[in-house]
């Protein structure tokens, strides 16, 4: 029997460990076992999560890398779903200590447009938290 949750091997950093203290933490205790996930990050039940910070987010934006990872699961998988944490005026505020002349404004019509295209060309559930610990 495979456990209610599987989280990818390759994944690391904040959000696995909250991930994974809050499984061990919840009523009934919520299984996790490591695999190899062909797709996605997670894998719960027949829903398959795709998880970026926000960070990853707007990288994955130029780049064109989270299409690709969308297109797959939508080709290969049934049930699929984005999950993106982090708070927008971080990344700008990151941005600018590299350099980058955005705004808030401009970040924050570039994500929702974004976001709304992969609503549009993939159906696909995204959910919104504000940090790896929500």
């Amino acid at each position: 029997m495979k456990p209610p949750l599987i989280i990818d091997t390759n994944e690391r950093g904040s959000l696995v460990s909250s991930v994974e203290r809050r499984a061990k933490t919840r009523s009934p205790r919520v299984s996790v076992a490591r695999e190899k996930l062909v797709n996605g990050d997670y894998k719960c039940g027949d829903w398959l999560i795709e998880a970026k910070s926000i960070d990853d987010l707007f990288s994955s934006m130029r780049n064109g890398h989270l299409m690709r990872q969308l297109d797959n699961m939508d080709a290969n998988d049934g049930n699929y779903g984005l999950v993106i944490w982090g708070e927008i005026k971080d990344y700008v505020h990151r941005a600018h200590a590299r350099g980058s002349s955005i705004t808030m404004s401009q970040a924050l019509k570039q994500m929702t447009g974004f976001l709304g295209r992969v609503v549009a060309d993939f159906g696909c559930l995204i959910y919104r938290a504000p940090n790896a610990g929500e």
